[in-house]
């Protein structure tokens, strides 16, 4: 553990926020190759399946590992004398003549414990030493283990200057495996399980736990071949080809669903694609077509509609919550001549912060959603609340019933814990929001839903 001083000396060289990464021993090795398989070295772009993911740029680097992206440029030493660059290092790290190893001198001179107060040199051979070091181990490590990379020697010559150099620069040149690891999942949307904490730097936001639940997310694309499920594929090829022959019976021709059979590829059927039948004009879906303002602005575009509701489209939560909104208006229309409703929905942004941990749920931000002007019922008189939630790339509706105590979800751990600190949420912005809504929590039942949901009376 480092002391206070060094602590001080690791910051004055700008590299303070390599003290805040966590540690992180179970690096995924095969996600970190599916990575660098899709980096394009050239745009410095990661692109998945043709579409280009994440830019990555010095200051992204600069952010998500805490170094320097100084003015600089990190280069070597322009001396090529093998001799005179190990006299440089030994001298500069503070090791002994006869020592060969600069990577193991460096970090026996950051492990070194300093009894009294460091003098001016053993300051300068520590921020060599711990850059040295860090370079060597974490942020360039290369298979020359007795010297380590020395393509940044040159940077170490003023160990006073060492934070004006572009060590993020260098970092990104060397395609580091934790940084683009990180960029990746910190670009990628996720719906609500994106991490969506501004702290710096961005990579002591990751837990190894966090890592695994994304990389998971994300998973592997499926290759030729691969088998999703048996389970239910007999059942699925017979409905398939049934709904395959009334489409083409049916539809125009411009419509006809596509079959694809290969080596490879079993069966397959799909629509071409989410735009192959030109129902509008390409610039009719650049202007709005859906725009809502209470109790929150939501603005959609054609094109949020055409990609977000067609096949593997990826629903965002401005689409859940215009969804929901739509069903608040018909249950409005439905019994307007009644002041009381059956339900009430929560946005999706509310599950969004409890389940990003928000300390806050029950803070003004949120008594919009329960009590606003929008509402012309009162929500204690409802029979249960629903809720739209995201959570490990999958949505979910969860409902809890009031009358009868019960909350119907599907089996799953993630679920499990998704209910826990949803239940909980709510129940404090009910203590939160309304005087005499006393809510009995204890006894409340998990149930599987297998039948029609319930009717309003």
């Amino acid at each position: 553990m480092f002391d206070e001083k060094k602590k001080e000396l690791v910051r004055s060289i700008g590299f303070g926020g390599i003290l805040e990464l966590p540690q992180d021993n179970k690096v995924s090795h095969r996600f970190t190759l599916w990575l660098l398989s899709r980096l394009d070295p050239e745009s410095r772009t990661i692109v998945v399946n043709g579409e280009p993911v994440a830019k990555m740029v010095d200051f992204d680097v600069k952010d998500i590992l805490g170094i320097p992206a100084g003015q600089l440029e990190v280069t070597g030493l322009v001396c090529e004398d093998a001799r005179a660059k190990k006299v440089f290092m030994q001298q500069m790290i503070g090791a002994a003549a006869n020592e060969t190893n600069s990577l193991l001198a460096a970090g026996r001179v950051v492990k070194k414990q300093y009894s009294g107060k460091m003098t001016k040199k053993q300051c300068d051979n520590f921020k060599v030493s711990f850059v040295v070091f860090v370079v060597g181990h974490f942020l360039a490590p290369t298979t020359r283990n007795n010297v380590g990379n020395s393509s940044f020697w040159g940077a170490l010559r003023d160990p006073d200057q060492i934070s004006q150099y572009n060590w993020a620069e260098y970092v990104l040149k060397n395609l580091v495996d934790a940084a683009i690891k990180v960029f990746y999942l910190d670009n990628v949307k996720l719906g609500s399980f994106s991490v969506v904490n501004l702290e710096l730097p961005r990579a002591c936001v990751f837990s190894q736990e966090h890592l695994d639940h994304m990389i998971k997310v994300l998973g592997r694309l499926p290759e030729n071949g691969d088998e999703v499920s048996d389970m239910h594929k007999e059942t699925l090829h017979t409905i398939m080809r049934g709904s395959k022959e009334l489409i083409e019976l049916l539809g125009p021709a411009m419509n006809k669903l596509s079959m694809i059979t290969s080596a490879g590829v079993k069966e397959t059927y799909s629509v071409l694609h989410a735009g192959y039948v030109p129902v509008a004009e390409r610039r009719v879906f650049g202007t709005v077509w859906v725009q809502h303002e209470c109790p929150t602005p939501i603005t959609l575009l054609g094109y949020n509609l055409r990609t977000e509701l067609s096949e593997e489209g990826w629903l965002t939560g401005a689409m859940m919550d215009a969804i929901t909104r739509c069903n608040m208006q018909l249950d409005n229309i439905t019994y307007r001549k009644v002041s009381r409703r059956w339900r009430h929905y929560l946005p999706a942004s509310f599950a969004d912060a409890v389940i990003g941990g928000s300390r806050n749920i029950d803070g003004e931000g949120m008594r919009v959603h329960f009590t606003g002007n929008q509402i012309g019922y009162e929500v204690p008189n409802c029979r249960m609340i629903i809720a739209p939630v995201c959570y490990v790339g999958k949505w979910s509706c969860y409902y809890w019933d009031f009358m009868n105590k019960k909350i119907p979800w599907y089996s799953g751990a993630h679920h499990d814990w998704v209910v826990s600190v949803m239940t909980e949420a709510i129940c404090k912005c009910i203590d939160a929001f309304f005087m005499g809504w006393e809510v009995d929590w204890s006894g409340w039942e998990h149930c599987y839903p297998t039948q029609v949901g319930p009717r309003c009376n």
